[in-house]
């Protein structure tokens, strides 16, 4: 979520060429987070994720973002 909070942000005062780029780097970022991927299993097992976070991105469980 905090990812999307970003790229709108900061797409609202950039141009389109760099809005795509942007969008692109933070979807790559997220996708190759081990946090995807419990994310699904836990959405398949029916349960809470546990999340571990990201702090390389500066996102550390589920309060902060990478905003």
């Amino acid at each position: 979520m905090a990812a999307i909070k970003r790229g709108v942000r900061e797409s609202l005062h950039s141009s389109r060429e760099d809005a795509v780029r942007l969008t692109l780097e933070l979807s790559d970022r997220v996708f190759k987070m081990e946090d995807r991927t419990e994310g699904i299993t836990a959405f398949f097992e029916k349960r809470e994720p546990r999340f571990a976070g990201a702090p390389e991105m500066g996102y550390e469980g589920k309060v902060q973002g990478i905003c």
